[in-house]
């Protein structure tokens, strides 16, 4: 009886190590590369939050640097935002802007899945989604889930974030276009959004922690003990609750404006009634100007969700070099030079050879090789081999 218990229990070891390794192999080998590239002159920590949480959300990335990250196909409700004027201060991670320390951290530098206290830049994503689309943004506005076709959950927030570092979202590699012809620019288009910061109100200026200036929106501002302090009129914005519920879009879940309520865009947070700023502009033209395909407040979703079908991705942080010097390094034109690389064809797809090679048809990222004809069967031979066309954990 012994030796049949032992039996079957080695069995069933058996069987749960190999199909732990073939949910392995199937989850690495559909992973999408995200390539970040610091274009910025000082360096930044970047903050993850998504399902699942990957590379522990966050790591460093120093000034004109790049790094390549592994994202499960699939990934929902992805978000990535830089942190600037890091610093450790008494053995806890603190950051000026995107700062995410908290206990459940453990006031580290990967914020575990913590979100980021604003003003700051997202790029958001959802991979393999409705339809099997990838969804993806630039927001200068927060909405806590980003409302796609088919998905009904709507949840709010108090909280709109800002801008901090200009930031460009990118499809590279091999990837496929959508059927949809509405879709227009957004369809596996670039997103990208620079904001000049001297012509952002003063009473939403913020330090970053570098010495350098960061636009709050008018909900963070209001929000932000310190900056009332410094602007009486934010302190009378807070005060009334009607404004602070109105420039925050506070809202319930049956009153979102979202594909599913049939309001216009804006109906909810009503933008048209919004105080207007000490330089006499409404305060959701702030970033809407000069940032049109990026999301401005909270259910500005309207015109500002690309679309794209299993793609890879680049994220570049100032996109236009550090927009508070006009100077750019040596190291960093080398960068910008790197994500600018001359485009080839493989298999009648064009790809950035810096980052991908044409492997018998087959394009796969650098230092990786195919396995088979299965466009995403692309391995790190480090940890898997092909046999006879199909992967297999070493």
């Amino acid at each position: 009886t012994t030796s049949k218990h032992l039996h079957s229990f080695q069995m069933s070891t058996i069987y749960l190590t190999v199909a732990l390794v073939i949910a392995l192999t199937h989850s690495n080998a559909n992973a999408r590369t995200f390539r970040f590239i610091n274009q910025c002159k000082q360096t930044l920590w970047i903050g993850i939050q998504g399902r699942p949480l990957i590379v522990d959300g966050g790591f460093e990335l120093p000034a004109a640097s790049t790094k390549d990250i592994d994202v499960p196909d699939g990934w929902v409700a992805g978000r990535f935002w830089p942190r600037t004027g890091c610093r450790w201060i008494n053995k806890q991670f603190k950051c000026a802007t995107g700062d995410c320390g908290a206990r459940a951290n453990g006031f580290g530098i990967p914020c575990k899945g913590i979100s980021g206290q604003p003003p700051v830049t997202l790029a958001e994503f959802t991979l393999n989604g409705a339809g099997g689309l990838d969804y993806y943004d630039l927001s200068n506005g927060e909405p806590v889930l980003i409302i796609f076709p088919k998905i009904i959950t709507v949840e709010c927030s108090l909280i709109v974030d800002g801008h901090s570092v200009g930031m460009t979202i990118k499809p590279i590699g091999q990837f496929q276009m959508v059927n949809n012809k509405e879709l227009g620019k957004y369809n596996c288009g670039t997103a990208t959004c620079t904001f000049d910061v001297n012509k952002c109100p003063p009473e939403l200026q913020m330090d970053d922690g570098a010495g350098n200036k960061v636009c709050a929106s008018i909900c963070a501002a209001i929000n932000n003990a310190g900056q009332r302090a410094k602007h009486q009129m934010l302190q009378n914005f807070y005060d009334n609750k009607d404004t602070r519920s109105l420039v925050c879009c506070s809202c319930d879940r049956q009153h979102c404006v979202s594909p599913h309520d049939k309001v216009t865009a804006g109906g909810k947070c009503d933008v048209e009634t919004w105080p207007r700023s000490s330089q006499n502009i409404g305060y959701d033209k702030v970033f809407k100007i000069p940032c049109p395909d990026a999301y401005s407040w909270q259910f500005d979703d309207f015109k500002s969700t690309y679309q794209c079908m299993k793609a890879n991705y680049e994220i570049i942080l100032c996109p236009s070099g550090d927009t508070t010097s006009p100077i750019v390094t040596a190291t960093a034109t080398a960068a910008i030079k790197q994500q600018q690389a001359q485009s080839n064809s493989c298999n009648g797809r064009t790809f950035d050879t810096n980052t991908y090679d044409c492997l018998d048809g087959q394009l796969c990222p650098k230092g990786q090789q195919a396995c088979g004809k299965n466009s995403h069967a692309c391995f790190k031979p480090s940890q898997y081999k092909c046999v006879n066309g199909k992967l297999q954990s070493k």
